[in-house]
């Protein structure tokens, strides 16, 4: 299954739309939980976390702590890129 992970991925990030395309990924079939996270890496990569929807958000316990963890690790990485 391995052989099909990664193509599946860049065909939902290549013809999908960010949220139609995890959505896709999620529940497309086969090693989902995989294809949704290269998928949801690729979209995050291009495009940002402006695209993931607050109602994905809003639900998830821990979120203030999840979003402060996601923006130290993105200070983190850009000091590395200067």
């Amino acid at each position: 299954l391995a052989i099909e992970t990664v193509p599946a991925a860049f065909y939902c990030y290549q013809n999908f739309d960010a949220e139609e395309g995890l959505i896709t990924a999620a529940g497309g079939g086969g090693d989902t939980d995989s294809i949704a996270s290269i998928a949801g890496s690729l979209f995050g990569a291009s495009q940002g976390v402006s695209w993931i929807p607050r109602r994905w958000l809003e639900p998830l316990e821990g979120k203030d702590r999840i979003e402060d963890a996601a923006r130290g690790l993105w200070q983190l990485s850009a000091s590395f890129c200067r």
